[in-house]
């Protein structure tokens, strides 16, 4: 039968005290103390403010903490939503309307292409910050 050595090939660190600074995710033995320490990593979630229209079937949306978009949703909707660290908004909406499209980028230039209507869409439109410009580029289907 094989020990944890040979599953995983690491061995736990042996010491007589614990080490000063020890790394995220390191594991060792302390030997005056009788006990197997770790150093764990772990973050957090925050929550903030709800979406202005609640949906569903949501477009990945692009941004960080404090300046964010939505796009579209559940029933094939062209809306698009901005945050600003505080709230969201309702913005220009999309010129498709449709749900499960992917959107990529920042809050001031991105692109959302795809989706469904329910059918699938080729759809996709860039979005400069104010405004959405529909079919900048039709995507490819194999």
């Amino acid at each position: 039968m094989a020990d944890y050595q040979d599953i995983r090939g690491l061995r736990v660190k042996y010491l007589s005290a614990d080490p000063a600074d020890p790394e995220g995710g390191q594991v060792w033995y302390n030997s005056t103390t009788g006990t197997l320490r770790s150093r764990l990593v772990s973050g957090a979630w925050s929550s903030s403010a709800p979406l202005n229209i609640p949906m569903t079937s949501l477009g990945q949306g692009t941004g960080i903490q404090t300046a964010a978009l939505q796009f579209g949703g559940y029933p094939s909707s062209n809306i698009t939503q901005g945050y600003d660290g505080t709230a969201w908004s309702t913005r220009p909406s999309l010129a498709t309307a449709r749900k499960y499209l992917a959107g990529f980028g920042t809050p001031s230039s991105a692109v959302v292409a795809g989706g469904a209507t329910p059918s699938y869409q080729n759809a996709t439109e860039e979005w400069t910050g104010e405004t959405s410009t529909a079919n900048i580029e039709t995507l490819t289907t194999s």
